[in-house]
């Protein structure tokens, strides 16, 4: 297209439309513009990245295929994230690697050098540092003015982390999970990503304040040879006809140097603030023109004379609507911003950001907990947050798992009802709620949740683990294992589907699938602890007890406090004939979680095994307490009483045990027979 002015204009109009997600608006303008531009990546890049909105993966892989993409880091970028949804990883790290120079520390150090000491902390003169566009407090305070279009450091150093976690490289995928950190501390899903991958990660030196202006060394592997290239000389983002293009992102070549633009915003721009993904656009307000005060954001380019005579300031307009804003339909309500009648101080938003860095360092301590499975530190760290922290979702969540994890299993309920109330469409940890109503055998909650979830999204792959447990516990083996085949078949990487389908195999003693299954559930996340106790359960069942000791030993150092996986290393030893090593198992477990009943009824049963009589009987009164509705547990206290000649006492806990258990009634009779023989 000849005119640089319609190109613009054309470049609005896709942007617009994905602010305000008219996406099919956007492929139409979008495809007209790459007609009109074929050689241009920048239009190629807004294309694509259309395409990858509305999830057609496959159209923007190809798009982005050809040599011209990828010398370019957006089209590289978008290329990436289809790599990642295709399954083709090692394209995607490759692409990515050899663009290192324009997000890595060659493009920090190259515009850092050419800022001018002598300016003020609120101005930004161009060219500036494009690797870290969102490392300082002003930078992020500013940004839902003057977003960009193209991905910072931090978002392409987390890219890189999930395909190397894809690929199964924990190590590669660590480090660059930790760099995308350095460059952006909020990103607290990469700080996730590390912590569930076992990382030893430091939380104040993560949210410690930084210093503004510094840029962090990134982690990564060595960079190509062929990076030489590159020089220091600034790039020229300037079209043909000599019109700034502040779409243009510079490409790999010689005598020239790498930066990543941005989009100029003078004033509040009149698009609607949206982020649907973790791309997010602005309408792009053009630099505004030397003492001329703006009035109406509105499309303009601004001449090469110009943008050489002077700098431009970032700073946001915090004025409020002027005469042509529509009525009642503000940009921004008077709450958006700190004030509206002054700009913010240096002091104003480095308190603000020290503010945010205490509130997701205390939240990254409590995550750092719930990933060791140190659950009483994390819900004592919750515990002692403000209760509006404490009542948003992801808090009511984790303390449903952290309570789950410690078989604490009503507290658990408490928690995940909270979290159904606060959101009832939230389909996130619903597959641990419907195994926590599985071990409560609440069959009413469990069909009630299944239908409701089902109802929310019948394609999520947590669907149909939670309709899988509710025929489980219905006795239907074969239509839950259907259900969690329906989820991995939804989401092959979904650990958890892999786990509950290997126990149905076991429960119906199908060993050899159940094995096969927790096996695939390591390999996808070998901290699964879940996994470890299904293959020891496995091993016991077929008397290879050093293999179940192995697995069960193992689960415990993921998970050391879990009581259940206590237990089993004690009923193990306990098998072994090493009694007195699984009498200290089964104290730890009683000190770890008094008022747990299976420790209790554990430890009862082995000293009364070896007639330890008077201590057995203080363990089955307690657990008698715990759980009174179990038959076992009467039964065995009966046979105790008999022992000790307590003949009255015996009968009456073989009567609770008769009743509660009609299906015993041939076991529990003969004992009753025998006991008025003698």
């Amino acid at each position: 297209m000849d005119d640089p002015f319609v190109t613009q204009q054309l470049r609005s109009v896709i942007v617009h439309s994905l602010d305000t997600f008219n996406y099919c608006n956007a492929e139409f303008a979008a495809e007209h513009l790459v007609a009109s531009n074929p050689l241009d990546p920048d239009s190629l890049y807004l294309y694509t990245l259309v395409l990858y909105r509305q999830n057609k993966f496959k159209s923007a892989f190809n798009r982005t295929s050809s040599d011209m993409a990828h010398s370019h880091l957006g089209c590289s970028y978008i290329y990436a994230r289809s790599c990642l949804h295709l399954g083709k990883y090692k394209e995607g790290v490759h692409t990515l690697v050899s663009l290192s120079p324009l997000y890595n520390e060659t493009a920090t150090s190259s515009s850092s050098e050419s800022r001018d000491s002598s300016l003020p902390w609120n101005a930004s003169p161009e060219p500036e540092d494009p690797a870290a566009f969102f490392s300082s407090p002003k930078q992020r305070h500013d940004y839902e003015t003057n977003r960009r279009l193209y991905p910072d450091s931090s978002a392409v150093y987390h890219l890189l982390g999930d395909l190397y976690k894809a690929m199964g490289d924990t190590t590669k995928a660590a480090l660059n999970y930790s760099t995308a950190l350095k460059y952006n501390a909020f990103d607290f899903e990469a700080f996730q990503e590390l912590a569930r991958l076992g990382a030893d990660v430091k939380v104040k030196s993560i949210y410690k304040p930084s210093q503004r202006r510094t840029s962090p060394s990134p982690v990564l592997e060595p960079k190509s040879t062929n990076t030489s290239a590159t020089t220091s000389n600034a790039t020229n983002t300037n079209d043909s006809a000599g019109i700034s293009n502040p779409f243009a992102t510079p490409r790999l070549a010689k005598n020239v140097d790498i930066s990543t633009p941005r989009i100029l915003s003078a004033s509040v721009p009149d698009a609607p603030l949206r982020r649907p993904q973790n791309d997010e656009f602005i309408k792009p307000p053009p630099p505004q023109a030397f003492g001329q005060q703006q009035q109406v954001p509105h499309i303009q380019v601004q001449s090469q004379a110009s943008k050489k005579s002077h700098h431009f300031s970032r700073k946001p307009s915090f004025a409020p609507p002027n005469s042509y804003t529509r009525q009642g339909l503000k940009r921004n309500s008077s709450q958006s911003f700190v004030s509206e009648t002054r700009s913010p101080s240096q002091k104003d938003v480095d308190a603000a950001d020290l503010t945010l860095r205490k509130l997701y360092s205390s939240l990254a301590k409590v995550y750092k907990c719930f990933c060791r499975y140190d659950c009483y530190k994390a819900i004592r760290l919750l515990e002692s947050m403000p209760q509006h922290i404490k009542g948003t979702p992801w808090a009511l969540s984790k303390l449903g798992r952290l309570h789950f994890e410690i078989v604490n299993y009503k507290q658990s309920r408490r928690y995940f009802v909270r979290l159904r109330q606060a959101d009832r469409t939230r389909l996130e940890d619903m597959e641990y709620y419907s195994t926590l109503l599985w071990h409560l055998q609440k069959n009413v909650e469990l069909t009630y949740l299944a239908n409701e979830v089902h109802d929310i999204d019948s394609q999520s792959p947590i669907t149909w683990c939670v309709m899988g447990n509710l025929f489980s516990l219905t006795r239907e083996p074969d239509e839950a294992i259907k259900c969690f085949d329906k989820a991995i078949k939804l989401d092959p990487q979904f650990t958890y589907a892999h786990t509950l389908k290997g126990h149905e195999y076991y429960s119906s003693d199908n060993y050899e699938k159940a094995l096969d299954c927790f096996r695939l559930s390591l390999l996808l996340d070998p901290r699964h602890y879940n996994a470890l106790y299904g293959i020891g359960m496995v091993y016991i069942n077929l008397g290879e007890l050093h293999k179940a000791d192995f697995h069960f030993k193992k689960a415990v150092s993921i998970n050391p406090i879990n009581v259940i996986l206590i237990c089993c290393v004690g009923m193990v030893l306990e098998k072994l004939g090493k009694k007195s090593l699984a009498l200290k198992q089964y104290d730890l477990a009683s000190k770890l979680q008094p008022l747990s009943a299976l420790p209790a009824f554990k430890k009862a049963s082995l000293l009364f095994s070896l007639q330890q009589f008077d201590k057995a009987l203080e363990q089955f009164e307690l657990v008698k307490e715990l759980a009174p509705n179990e038959a076992s547990v009467h039964f065995l206290l009966a046979q105790l009483y008999n022992i000790q000649n307590d003949k009255y006492s015996a009968i009456r806990e073989f009567t609770i045990a008769l009743n509660l258990d009609p299906k015993g009634n041939y076991l529990i009779r003969e004992a009753m027979e025998m006991l008025k023989e003698t």
